[in-house]
């Protein structure tokens, strides 16, 4: 069962962002810890992955495993998710995404990920600060962001 004061915490960590369900708005983004520890809703992150790929990269926890190590790589920025949707009969909120600010190009990116299978990468550098909200880092030098999106 999820855990309910960390879905709590991060419920308004999303409110504080805007309202959720307004969708010319930039989705709320959260960390990695705020959107993983304390969720254990199959589904709520890489929806896309079948039973036995979700398996054998360890599930949820694998998941977050992965992504926190490419997240301490060299030349890594930042890695954020945002929220795509919540609904209270769900259990938590899902992400169909996660962005990524690097330096890596796209090739690079594709090794670190292949096992949680993202639909496509999309270099939403020039586009970053107009559809993020405003706790959202800028990019440093050179840094592009790329956005891991799963359909």
């Amino acid at each position: 069962m999820s855990d309910p004061k960390r879905l709590e915490r991060l419920i308004g960590t999303i409110n504080e962002q805007g309202n959720l369900k307004d969708y010319s708005a930039p989705p709320p983004i959260v960390t990695l810890e705020e959107f993983f520890e304390g969720n254990d809703i199959i589904g709520s992150i890489c929806a896309n992955l079948t039973d036995s790929e979700f398996e054998a990269v360890g599930g949820l926890q694998g998941i977050y495993n992965l992504l926190k190590e490419i997240r301490t790589k060299d030349e890594v920025q930042a890695l954020l998710v945002p929220i795509y949707d919540y609904d209270v009969d769900e259990g938590w909120p899902s992400a169909d995404s996660v962005y990524l600010i690097c330096r890596h190009p796209p090739a690079v990116i594709e090794r670190w990920i292949d096992v949680i299978r993202p639909s496509d990468i999309f270099d939403i550098t020039e586009t970053w600060a107009q559809q993020t909200p405003a706790c959202a880092p800028g990019l440093d030098s050179g840094m592009r962001c790329y956005q891991l999106w799963w359909d």
